[in-house]
């Protein structure tokens, strides 16, 4: 059924690309060559936490504008300095239905800077994420030894 051409006609119409799929578990293939053992998600993606059985070290798992005002950049800060993540990734998501289209960018502008500062980009999994024309894509980093 899946790979009939009706149902990717059908699929076509919502942008639908069989090989980024939710079925294609490339995060969760990516994720397990790395052996994490704590994983955080941004701007928001928990289910990656739920399938790979890697735990989030922080009491945050959202990072969009509605948490942002809840608990405040601040807080996120603090959190993750006490216990930053072995592994960190970036998740493409355009969050312009509240007001700040990119994580980074728009809103949470110093969290995204600990995070460059924190970690070393290891993988690039479809397209950049937190970009205009992206569509799909995941930017894995993993934290940089202390020298």
């Amino acid at each position: 059924m899946r790979g009939s051409r009706c149902y990717r006609a059908v699929m076509a119409q919502y942008d639908y690309d069989p090989d980024l799929s939710v079925d294609a578990p490339v995060h969760v293939r990516a994720l397990e060559r790395l052996a994490p053992e704590t994983l955080a998600v941004f701007p928001e993606g928990v289910m990656i936490n739920w399938l790979t059985r890697v735990p989030n070290p922080t009491p945050y798992v959202n990072f969009m504008p509605p948490e942002l005002i809840l608990f405040g950049e601040d807080a996120w800060l603090a959190a993750f300095r006490a216990n930053p993540p072995d592994v960190v990734l970036i998740v493409h998501k355009d969050t312009s239905e509240y007001g700040a289209q990119f994580f980074g960018r728009d809103y949470a502008r110093e969290l995204a800077a600990w995070i460059g500062q924190t970690y070393q980009p290891q993988k690039l999994l479809g397209d950049e994420p937190l970009l205009p024309d992206s569509r799909w894509g995941i930017r894995v980093l993993v934290r940089r030894r202390a020298p």
